[in-house]
C-alpha cells in the first residue's frame, strides 16, 4: 500500500486569526498587529492575500498575492509583503510588482523579511 503525503516547499506552520488562515505564524502575527491597529484607529482597513495582476504592455504576465493591503486614513495604500525565506521565482515577481506601482505616489511599498533588519534594497536601472 502507497501513502501519498503533499509537501509544502518550507515546513512552515499555517495559523489562524480571527478566522482567517494565513501561510505562516509570522503573517498570522502581523495580522493580529493590524488587527490592533485598525481597532484603535490607526489604520482604515486592511485586507489580505490580495490578488494583483502584474500587467505589462497590456498582458497580464503572472498574479501576485501581496499578503496585505493596508488602507490608510489620508487615503494613501501600502502593499505589505511579510517573507521567511525568498525563492527565485519571488524575487522576480517582487521585482516586477515594485517596477510597476511603486511609481504611483498613493501607493507604499513595504517588505518585512523575517529575522533580518535590513531588506535588501532594489535598484532601478539607469
Amino acid at each position: 500500500m502507497t501513502w501519498n503525503k503533499s509537501y509544502r516547499y518550507f515546513n512552515t506552520a499555517k495559523s489562524t486569526v480571527n478566522g482567517k488562515q494565513y501561510d505562516s505564524k509570522f503573517e498570522g502575527g502581523y495580522a493580529q498587529e493590524l488587527e490592533l491597529r485598525k481597532k484603535a484607529g490607526d489604520i482604515e482597513d486592511f485586507d489580505s492575500h490580495l490578488r494583483m495582476p502584474l500587467e505589462v504592455n497590456g498582458y497580464v504576465v503572472c498574479d501576485y498575492y501581496i499578503d496585505f493591503a493596508v488602507y490608510h486614513k489620508d487615503g494613501t495604500t501600502e502593499y505589505v509583503e511579510t517573507k521567511g525565506y525568498p525563492t527565485d521565482t519571488w524575487k522576480l515577481k517582487w521585482k516586477l510588482f515594485c517596477a510597476l506601482y511603486e511609481d504611483d505616489e498613493n501607493v507604499k511599498i513595504t517588505l518585512i523579511m523575517q529575522g533580518r533588519q535590513n531588506p535588501p534594497k532594489m535598484r532601478k536601472a539607469k
